[in-house]
């Protein structure tokens, strides 16, 4: 079925078992209870783990005393000493990051992560494996210097097509360091064109500071990460827009925690309200926050936001194929993303196919890949 974002059928909440259903939401006005069968604990074990739920998963069965085994208790337990770990480590990280930051006199806020994890009964169930650092635009190029000159390199070791594209047709750059440290150096919010409807001085007047591991950071205030966190539904990069179950808890969490008042008026002014509730109306019926849909009325999006929404999300071949970037981006800087996409400098090349093949292989695996998006799409259409 093709997606209606004016009808709020998008079908972007993957289609989950009882088990991972209970545990996604657990805690949540109005969620269903996880069943109390062992066996469907541990045919849903993997998706569990592979969706860092492990905590989550932990307190909806000791909750409601689930007699789930041993084998799957010990999985998930160390799972969840290992997530706790590697987001500690995460945040370690972050403080020398955001430091040396401040020494350069650069301002900065960090969205998602450790703002959101407040909102949660505990904090430990929302790990996080990287950090995002929000700066001003016009002062991304020397964020990017500090972060590298803490030995960070760029997450894709092949760089991009063209060297403008992190600063004009990506929101941002990962980052990565030898000892595990990974930071994100956002210079928008994502996807860019509705992003940049919340600006920067305005994220960071009402940000807030939090204690994470090693010091203090600067984090949204929750109404922005609500917001924040209902864009990541779809500009997220995985398999699918809509793919990773912690950011729809993330949304469920916020939707329950955050003054609806507040959320509405903010969703207003960056003219997302009409973003907001179609993402809200995805939530199970049970545990829609039916207070903020209210305020939200009857919001419809421009033709330009439906069209690009349109074609970002399943089964449209925008929501598997990177060359998607283009919807998420203002009209000058999707025509450079093309242009850098079709015709990628001699450099990046060099780089990809070790000088060997250029431009004739790069053309043949893009057809490719436009191929299998395309029939993909094609089989989505077919079920």
């Amino acid at each position: 079925m093709a997606s209606d974002p004016a009808s709020g059928s998008t079908h972007l909440l993957p289609a989950m078992g009882p088990v991972t259903a209970g545990v996604l939401f657990f805690g949540i006005e109005g969620a269903p209870p996880p069943p109390r069968d062992p066996r469907a604990w541990s045919e849903e074990l993997p998706l569990l783990l592979r969706h860092r739920l492990a905590g989550l998963a932990i307190a909806a069965a000791a909750s409601d005393e689930i007699p789930i085994s041993d084998a799957v208790r010990d999985r998930l337990h160390d799972s969840q000493q290992a997530i706790t770990a590697r987001t500690l480590a995460v945040e370690s990280t972050a403080i020398q990051v955001l430091r040396a930051l401040e020494e350069r006199q650069i301002q900065y806020v960090v969205p998602k992560g450790p703002g959101i994890a407040r909102a949660y009964p505990d904090a430990s169930l929302r790990p996080f494996g990287d950090l995002d650092i929000l700066v001003r635009p016009e002062r991304f190029n020397a964020a990017l210097e500090v972060i590298v000159g803490l030995g960070f390199s760029s997450y894709f070791e092949g760089g991009e097509p063209r060297a403008y594209f992190d600063r004009y047709c990506r929101e941002g750059v990962n980052l990565v360091r030898d000892d595990g440290g990974s930071v994100d150096l956002h210079h928008r919010i994502p996807p860019w064109v509705w992003g940049e409807r919340l600006p920067f001085d305005r994220l960071l007047h009402r940000s807030r500071e939090v204690d994470i591991a090693g010091g203090r950071v600067k984090v949204l205030a929750p109404e922005h990460n609500f917001l924040v966190a209902c864009l990541h539904v779809v500009s997220d990069r995985g398999v699918r827009p809509g793919y990773k179950l912690m950011t729809w808890r993330d949304v469920a969490t916020l939707g329950t925690t955050c003054d609806p008042v507040s959320v509405a008026l903010e969703a207003r002014d960056a003219r997302l309200d009409w973003y907001l509730a179609t993402i809200l109306r995805e939530l199970p019926p049970s545990i829609r926050p039916t207070a903020l849909l209210r305020l939200l009325g009857n919001a419809s999006p421009s033709r330009g936001d439906a069209f690009r929404l349109h074609r970002l999300l399943p089964p449209a071949m925008g929501s598997k194929h990177q060359i998607a970037q283009a919807f998420r981006l203002p009209a000058p800087n999707a025509c450079a993303f093309l242009a850098g996409y079709v015709v990628p400098s001699r450099r990046f090349l060099a780089k990809r196919y070790l000088g060997r093949g250029g431009y004739i292989r790069w053309w043949r695996e893009a057809t490719g890949r436009l191929r299998d998006a395309r029939d993909i799409g094609e089989d989505e259409v077919g079920r």
